[in-house]
């Protein structure tokens, strides 16, 4: 049977909107939604699919879209409908709504609404008003008004989302293989009538018996993994399965995996695993001769509600933005003064290690152990300065340019070249926004991708709609893309964090 659709703004801010329904339906602009949507100031790549509906109505004209609509490529008709009028009784007055947060074009659409499912034929099986907003939806309920979300929008719910992880039994003689050979064919593995394991899925693979391996599916072959593949960084090691997978993701060069996305819980350890890898990577922090990235650049997105606010913000951009990369900036803060793990010397480190070397040398008294070690002593900062200053490695990365924290909301036109790109919190960008931020991958770049869709914060979006989900459901599977979801369990925490992600 038919359907009539009546979309509302926000269902149109997606490119091809009209056409994600059946080809059998009815898709209906009310006037109201076209007048709002010629005031809609929104993201950029939501003003350009906006702006694309309205050339849409242009170029088909007005009067054809209201006396016998469009048929579009897919099948269905798009038609606009013009405001009910409510006087000689051609439409009944809508009844006082309880909901005083409701717009007026939100009450023309119901009228419109009304009016239809009074109206219909016999062949309409449904009139549907479709529209994000909650407010609305509970207005139509009151109304009698039959209402749904888009369902073009939302994404899979959060159990069923993607992972890019895989647990199987096999057969003693597979692990044994794995082990000989370090790879194997992965024929084997394929169940008849199961679904089939996408490229770049990682594997905790389990023999009858109890042995075990872990694995990565390239598309091709299965090769096994452990933690002697990673070689990082001198005293850092992965703490359980899914750090060593995303580890293992952030080493490969980004002309193989230039996109690595990892979501999960609170304290799993994914903005720290990032951060080791990217400082790991990069020349003059890295103990490596071949490291690949010249810098590390981090975001963090503002919630919505400050976006407005942030000229406002005395200080640089810098400045404007550590409220929002606090968590970045802790994490660095740790990993860089934990001096095994990098050799950074700042300008006033290398001037204390030559006066050093050149007093020793002068008077043959002390050892040049000290010398052979990958990190000096962020200490020894004191011998060219007074003593209560204290070493700032993470100001002194960030002021030679290796580090550098980039806004999410200045990203347009720019191109980011031999860099290792980490973007947190990525549950609080929208959908729209996503398409602008991987296209901002230069040669030579990896960009990262964390969060945690169950702890989305910015307005107008869910678990089930927000950047994060959109990109790792599109990406899923691409040879160029490599997931790691992390479960609650793999807290990396304290025992009492754990219980408490239970309990919430």
């Amino acid at each position: 049977m038919t359907k009539e659709f009546v979309l509302g703004m926000e269902s149109l801010l997606i490119a091809n909107a009209t056409e994600q329904f059946g080809s059998d339906n009815i898709i209906i602009i009310p006037l109201a939604t076209i007048e709002e949507l010629e005031s809609f100031e929104g993201y950029p790549e939501e003003n350009k699919n906006a702006k694309a509906v309205l050339k849409q109505l242009r170029e088909i004209g007005m009067r054809k879209l209201i006396n016998e609509g469009f048929i579009q490529k897919n099948g269905s008709i798009l038609k606009v409908a013009l405001d009910i009028p409510t006087e000689h009784g051609r439409s009944k007055k809508l009844k006082p709504l309880p909901f005083t947060n409701l717009s007026n074009y939100d009450k023309r659409r119901f009228a419109v609404c009304k009016h239809l499912k009074e109206t219909k034929s016999d062949d309409i099986d449904d009139v549907i008003l479709i529209s994000m907003n909650d407010s609305t939806r509970l207005g139509a309920d009151y109304l009698e008004i039959k209402a749904e979300e888009p369902k073009f929008r939302l994404f899979p719910i959060l159990e069923e989302q993607y992972k890019g992880q895989a647990n199987l039994k096999v057969d003693d003689s597979f692990i044994n293989t794995l082990y000989q050979k370090n790879k194997c064919n992965p024929s084997s593995l394929m169940i008849p009538n199961s679904k089939p394991i996408l490229p770049n899925t990682f594997l905790s693979l389990r023999s009858y018996s109890g042995n075990s391996a872990l694995g990565f599916y390239d598309g091709r072959t299965i090769k096994r993994l452990d933690e002697s593949m990673i070689n990082l960084t001198h005293g850092f090691t992965p703490l359980n399965k899914s750090q060593l997978f995303l580890l293992y993701s952030l080493v490969l060069p980004p002309t193989k995996i230039p996109i690595v996305i990892a979501k999960g819980a609170a304290g799993t350890g994914k903005t720290f695993c990032s951060l080791v890898a990217g400082f790991a990577q990069t020349k003059k922090i890295s103990w490596k001769d071949t490291a690949l990235y010249n810098r590390v650049l981090v975001s963090a997105p503002m919630l919505d509600e400050k976006v407005k606010k942030i000229g406002a913000v005395k200080g640089g951009i810098e400045d404007k933005l550590n409220p929002y990369t606090a968590g970045i900036l802790d994490n660095a803060n740790e990993i860089l003064n934990f001096n095994k793990y990098f050799k950074y010397k700042n300008r006033n480190q290398s001037i204390a290690a030559k006066s050093r070397k050149t007093k020793r040398k002068a008077t043959n008294t002390e050892s040049s152990s000290s010398e052979n070690t990958f990190l000096e002593s962020t200490g020894n900062r004191n011998s060219t300065t007074s003593e209560h200053s204290k070493p700032d490695t993470l100001r002194d990365i960030m002021d030679d340019g290796l580090f550098r924290i980039i806004s999410l909301d200045l990203l347009r036109g720019r191109t980011f070249t031999n860099s290792f790109y980490i973007v947190d919190e990525a549950q609080n960008i929208r959908p729209e926004e996503i398409k602008t931020l991987l296209t901002r991958i230069g040669t030579g770049s990896k960009i990262i991708i964390l969060g945690d869709p169950s702890r989305t914060d910015a307005k107008g979006l869910n678990e089930r709609y927000n950047g994060l989900t959109y990109a790792s459901e599109l990406l899923k599977g691409k040879p160029y893309c490599c997931q790691i979801g992390f479960d609650e369990n793999e807290s990396v925490r304290s025992p009492f964090v754990k219980e408490i992600l239970k309990l919430f």
